[in-house]
């Protein structure tokens, strides 16, 4: 590292620029492979070491979520520090909507992290009626519960559900869920009157198993993915929801396969529970 440092004080700062931006296109940051059942994709995360560090990610979202508490950032977005202010507004398009039909918003956010979504709208949420519970891993829930009097925090929704209960929000989660249609059929029992997907990769085709790799400008990480199918996740959901509208999320990916490479599109959807 000194060695790097030295001589990265000896080179033009174009040519250091030049000579980085050659390195970043060596490297492919997105979804790569064809994979066709998790089993394979996980002996090949295992035997390559691939995987994420869920403990360094928890670190690096908490020192996010305590500067945006502290007044110090805005928001966080997979870690990511963001001093201005840039809100969803697209979800918060689907988050009132819910609030001007039902007088009030009880979130369950699924995959929520530390709050992120919560975070980076709050401000819009002053003097309203709005409860938010966070269901996450084990060492997010611990750290929440300490560290996070906002919000709350659960280890399942069983442990959080209740009649009150009027949104599940399902942010950049589902693609990561090693079955995400069993995850459905859970989700559609409970009834909650409004289903939100967003930050969710689609794809016009069949539902497809990749590889994600992850800019290490973010955290450095290989782990699986889902692009599903969009006519067949939508189709799932339909059994019980109707859709009220759908979005273009802020993600977007490029994908590289055996088909050559394209860019993946992320859609956020807001559902109703039908005979609501």
């Amino acid at each position: 590292m000194v060695f790097k440092r030295k001589i990265k004080m000896l080179v033009p700062p174009i040519l250091w620029e030049f000579l980085r931006n050659i390195k970043n296109r060596e490297q492919f940051y997105g979804f790569y492979g064809d994979f066709k059942t998790w089993e394979e994709i996980d002996a090949v995360v295992k035997k390559n070491g691939y995987g994420y560090d869920s403990r360094l990610i928890l670190d690096r979202v908490s020192v996010a979520i305590k500067k945006i508490r502290a007044g110090e950032a805005s928001f966080e977005r997979d870690s990511m520090i963001f001093f201005e202010e840039d809100y969803n507004h697209q979800l918060l398009a689907a988050l009132f909507y819910i609030y001007s039909h039902a007088g009030f918003l009880d979130v369950i956010d699924f995959g929520g992290a530390l709050g992120s979504t919560y975070f980076q709208n709050r401000k819009l949420f002053d003097g309203l009626n709005v409860k938010w519970t966070v269901v996450e891993q084990s060492e997010f829930v611990k750290h929440g519960k300490k560290e996070i009097p906002e919000i709350n925090f659960s280890y399942t929704i069983n442990e959080c559900f209740n009649e009150t209960k009027n949104c599940l929000l399902l942010s950049g989660c589902i693609q990561y869920l090693d079955n995400p249609y069993t995850y459905l059929d859970m989700f559609l029992s409970y009834n909650i009157p409004y289903i939100i997907l967003d930050r969710t990769p689609f794809t016009k085709q069949e539902d497809q198993l990749v590889l994600q790799r992850v800019s290490p400008e973010i955290y450095e990480a290989t782990y699986p993915a889902w692009i599903l199918s969009e006519s067949k996740c939508i189709s799932y959901i339909e059994k019980r929801y109707q859709k009220v509208f759908e979005w273009d999320s802020v993600d977007h990916l490029p994908l590289k396969n055996k088909y050559g490479k394209q860019i993946v599109d992320f859609k956020g959807v807001l559902f109703r529970l039908k005979n609501l």
